[in-house]
């Protein structure tokens, strides 16, 4: 099977670096490479304190994006991580992958993709063990539901569905669950039942075919299958700390790359701007107290009791 993505790739190889230079779309890359913090900064919305932000992803894989709404994703802006190369991301779909990724050969030689052995990403696919990317950061949010929005995109699709080729995508969350047992890596990039995690198996033409969206005829967006825009909420405590960890990684081998939109995580109901900086250090911070009984926050459109 390897052998043959091999064949394919090669056979498109030219086509797609004699079209790349007229066929990239709308999509703006920025911050390709850039600092872990400009990554979060992209993506994290108004009443969430972020601090301790790493990447570990290769230069060329990840970045910010802006006019994502004119292409084929439907993410207006945010943050991309992928399992190969953004300069080709732009590439019309089913014309070429957009590898040659960060240390794959594409002259029959290879592959030689990155290994890698990240313990959440196989605990959702054993086989997801190449090309990983991976963004972490702490978040102390001001709110107590958070919004997280994001479209999940493979080359795998639609030829090596349930065929061992399983790029999956998780976003790990750890820290107090106000309704339940702890977050302890839990996975929060799922379908709408809160289970069914994002994968090209678990998401395809023939496995939950109302969440996939076939990219075949898309001039824009290098995947050849998209997910529909995901959001999921996430229970917090106002004023605790959280950990999150969104990883991607290519499963099976490292040819055919994957990729994640995400467009925003957010407070569903933020302290309004007016009074945030105040309100954060009184009631976060010291002065009132942590989690005070009968102490309100006021909110946009709400007020939520701490």
């Amino acid at each position: 099977m390897g052998n043959l993505k091999h064949i394919i790739i090669l056979a498109f190889l030219s086509l797609g670096f004699l079209s790349s230079q007229d066929c990239y779309g709308q999509l703006v890359i920025t911050n390709q490479g850039g600092t872990a913090q400009d990554i979060v900064d992209a993506m994290v919305g108004f009443g969430l304190d972020v601090s301790n932000a790493t990447i570990s992803c290769p230069s060329d894989s990840y970045g910010t994006f802006t006019n994502g709404e004119t292409t084929c994703a439907n993410i207006p802006s945010g943050v991309l991580l992928s399992t190969g190369n953004l300069n080709n991301i732009g590439l019309p779909a089913g014309t070429q992958d957009f590898s040659p990724n960060f240390s794959e050969q594409m002259d029959g030689n290879g592959p030689f993709g990155t290994s890698c052995n990240d313990p959440e990403l196989l605990s959702l696919e054993p086989l997801a063990q190449y090309d990983c990317c991976i963004l972490e950061f702490d978040v102390v949010p001001t709110c107590n539901t958070l919004l997280i929005r994001f479209v999940f995109g493979s080359e795998e699709y639609p030829e090596y569905v349930n065929s061992s080729f399983n790029d999956a995508f998780g976003f790990f969350v750890s820290g107090t669950n106000p309704v339940g047992a702890n977050y302890n890596n839990t996975n929060v990039a799922t379908l709408p039942d809160n289970v069914t995690i994002v994968s090209v198996d678990n998401v395809s033409p023939f496995t939950n075919p109302a969440f996939y969206i076939n990219n075949a005829g898309c001039t824009n967006i290098a995947l050849d299958g998209l997910t529909t825009v995901l959001t999921r909420e996430i229970e917090v405590i106002p004023c605790e700390s959280y950990h999150f960890k969104l990883a991607i990684a290519d499963a099976g081998d490292p040819i055919y790359d994957s990729g994640v939109f995400i467009d925003f995580l957010e407070c569903v109901n933020a302290i309004d701007r007016i009074f945030y900086h105040v309100l954060k250090e009184l009631f976060c911070y010291g002065v009132v107290g942590h989690l005070v009984n009968n102490v309100y926050i006021y909110c946009s459109g709400s007020k939520n009791p701490l």
